[in-house]
């Protein structure tokens, strides 16, 4: 079981090391469709498809940390609860989202604020980190208070606390000082990704890399040797890790980005 923890965050001054430059897939644009002749007027008519959801997946380093980006294209995110179907077709990029663990009044519970489709779960602060969902808009934050969570429910949106890793493009510095697979949901330029180690680190030294990755805010997702995480490209390949067939309680959660 994967309790949760209170982490004190202050702000974190980073060596300046070399970093190899990521360089973003450029994506092809082809339109598809049917044609038909018209015999009135000669004209060809073009029936656009429906693009389909894909992610892209990289490799890079920073700072001696290999790092593995997960980017969705066609996608809206959504955060769902329960022991889901991770070979739905539909979802391209999945991870477990928010910390849970056992309490001895409640069985398992959601650590830290959670709303689902706007339906309270839990309204525990004991992450600073917030990941909000509405109208399939993600907004990152590092506040205790913030008008999003009770936007949430009101609009039905989504939403779950992390530790914050990333501010305003400043690393963030934690006390945790144990080494994991660390996994964070980003910002970049307006963009929202997934990061995530290959090797065991503190988040210290990942929030760092983060920064020179040039992220502009990020929390982590679920961190662990057994945390799910999986993708599909765009030439259908899948990329899984952590403990895919395992039945968790059904309160473990996942950030989905489904196939618009």
């Amino acid at each position: 079981a994967i309790a949760a923890i209170v982490t004190a965050i202050y702000l974190y001054t980073p060596h300046q090391r070399t970093v190899r430059p990521l360089v973003y897939e450029e994506e092809e644009v082809q339109i598809q469709g049917v044609v038909s002749d018209s015999i009135a007027d000669s004209l060809m008519h073009v029936v656009p498809t429906k693009p389909q959801g894909y992610t892209i997946v990289k490799d890079t380093i920073v700072n001696d940390i290999p790092l593995k980006i997960f980017i969705p294209r066609n996608a809206v995110p959504e955060l769902v609860m329960g022991n889901i179907n991770k070979t739905d077709s539909s979802i391209i990029l999945g991870a477990m989202a928010a910390d849970f663990g056992p309490d001895k009044r409640k069985g398992w519970i959601v650590a830290g604020g959670f709303i689902l489709k706007g339906e309270l779960i839990s309204r525990s602060k004991s992450k600073y980190g917030f990941c909000a969902i509405n109208d399939g808009e993600i907004t990152l934050g590092n506040a205790l208070k913030t008008e999003l969570f009770e936007k949430c429910i009101t609009d039905s949106g989504d939403f779950f606390r992390q530790y914050p890793l990333v501010e305003n493009s400043a690393p963030l510095y934690s006390r945790k000082r144990n080494r994991t697979i660390c996994r964070a949901l980003c910002e970049r330029a307006g963009e929202f990704i997934v990061v995530e180690s290959l090797t065991t680190e503190r988040f210290t030294d990942f929030a760092n890399a983060l920064a020179q990755l040039d992220i502009d805010n990020a929390i982590t997702l679920m961190c662990s040797s057994m945390s799910v995480r999986w993708a599909i490209d765009k030439q259908g390949r899948r990329y899984e890790t952590g403990a895919m067939e395992q039945e968790f309680p059904e309160v473990v959660n996942f950030i989905v980005w489904r196939s618009k």
